[in-house]
């Protein structure tokens, strides 16, 4: 680890950190820089702290941040065993929002790898857990990947109805530059429905967003 950050940085290496709480923050950091191989390298050694094998709250963010990290990498079948030994842990503490997050991503997973009926059954049960929750963002965003799986399968009228859900959502969420992106998706859903007069205004309303809030 030392060697690693030692090369990563281009100086020399500080005092080794250990503990689990502190690697995974790391790692979690350089995810967010879109570098799976360095956080990957910490995770791992997050995996072997004292602090891991003592805490399952925090195996279970480990597990699903290494999940991320595979994803990131095409590694689906890996991807979806971690993202499934997080969702296990979360559903042992009666964590109903990390079981949600993990259903949803394994529904990614195998959305990814073209397993569109697998990817579907695990969105309905991230709906049922995120219902446990009443965390509007995060049902959108399960419904956010059932839409796509609709549209994926072309069954775009289904796909609207789903996207219209979604939307319902992020509204109550609050989540103003989603919804842009989501209205996106219900115009280009309408317009494959020849819906032409929902599907502008649906456009027009995602296009407005994104000038309100300079997400062009």
């Amino acid at each position: 680890m030392k060697e690693l950050m030692s090369k990563i940085t281009g100086q020399q290496a500080a005092p080794e950190i250990t503990d689990g709480h502190a690697l995974l923050d790391l790692a979690r950091g350089w995810l967010k820089q879109g570098n799976p191989i360095v956080a990957l390298e910490l995770l791992k050694a997050a995996t072997g702290s004292a602090e891991a094998e003592q805490d399952r709250r925090l195996r279970a963010g480990i597990y699903k941040e290494t999940g991320r990290a595979l994803m990131m990498q095409s590694d689906w079948s890996s991807a979806e065993r971690y993202y499934l030994g997080a969702q296990q842990l979360f559903l042992d503490m009666s964590d109903f929002t990390g079981a949600a997050e993990c259903a949803r991503n394994r529904a990614n997973v195998f959305f990814q790898q073209g397993d569109y009926a697998r990817s579907e059954e695990l969105c309905h049960q991230a709906l049922d857990w995120a219902g446990e929750t009443n965390d509007h963002q995060l049902r959108a965003t399960i419904l956010n990947t059932l839409g796509a799986l609709k549209s994926a399968a072309g069954d775009f009228s289904e796909a609207i109805k789903v996207f219209t859900l979604c939307l319902a959502d992020f509204r109550a969420a609050g989540n103003v530059i989603r919804q842009g992106y989501v209205l996106l998706n219900i115009g280009l859903s309408q317009t494959e429905c020849a819906e032409y007069e929902h599907a502008i205004e649906s456009l027009n309303e995602a296009l407005r967003i994104a000038f309100t809030e300079k997400d062009l």
